[in-house]
């Protein structure tokens, strides 16, 4: 995945509208949530794939929150719905110690990471996907998230690549895709901190944001056990049962 620090918050002009029709209804959530004693999580990074965009006349990724009331350890049984077309992504989590808004620089950016971890992201495709502003408004189909062990920073300069793999019941179904790997980290916190900018937000201390997937989606049904290995950088797993 091409994201870098120069990818600005733009969209097609028929596309403008209802980006910002549904980012405005999806922070009208976080709030919400947030009211109700929903902790504060962070931020995920969607629609990482130019084909993904065209469809919709977006020129950079798009991004959607992390619901505090779905957010997971490793290890976790994690309740889904029977009827949902799940999905699991591997991801990478990066957490900042500082609030950042749209005059950071990839330098600010870099050093505020002060942790990275695996991830893994259930999507779950049943809900309505009419246009963007509905998939923004629920999240880019957002159902879950399970993190892993977090490593500090220096832990990326350890490994040579960040290529992972997928389980499903401990068979591996998922090897990398360089395509979906993202070249510059930094650039994905750049990318959440203006969009959010947009709308009058911020990432604030302790937020993560997750990378967007470094492999095909796994398809996943209830009592499955999901695992993204990320080598160096460890594993995530997470047991699905029905809610």
């Amino acid at each position: 995945m091409n994201v870098n620090a120069a990818d600005t918050v733009e969209f097609q002009p028929n596309a403008a509208a209802l980006v910002d029709q549904g980012m405005h209804s999806q922070l009208r959530a976080l709030d919400a949530e947030l009211d109700g004693g929903a902790p504060r999580i962070g931020w995920k990074i969607g629609i990482t794939t130019a084909a993904a965009r065209r469809p919709h006349g977006l020129t950079a990724p798009v991004i959607g929150r992390l619901d505090g009331r779905r957010a997971f350890a490793s290890g976790a049984s994690v309740p889904l719905a029977g009827s949902a077309k799940v999905r699991a992504e591997g991801e990478m989590a990066l957490r900042v110690d500082r609030a950042l808004d749209a005059n950071a620089t990839v330098a600010d950016a870099r050093a505020a990471i002060c942790g990275v971890g695996p991830a893994i992201e259930f999507i779950n495709l049943h809900m309505p996907k009419d246009d963007i502003s509905t998939i923004l408004a629920h999240s880019i189909f957002h159902e879950a998230v399970i993190f892993g062990p977090e490593l500090p920073p220096a832990a990326l300069a350890d490994g040579k690549d960040l290529w992972p793999v997928g389980r499903r019941n401990t068979k591996c179904v998922r090897t990398p895709e360089p395509a979906m790997i993202p070249t510059d980290l930094p650039a994905l916190i750049l990318l959440v901190a203006r969009t959010l900018s947009r709308y009058g937000r911020r990432i604030e201390a302790g937020d993560r944001i997750i990378s967007g997937s470094f492999i095909v989606p796994l398809v996943v049904e209830p009592g499955d056990l999901i695992e993204v290995d990320f080598g160096f950088l460890g594993k995530v797993t997470a047991r699905t049962r029905p809610a």
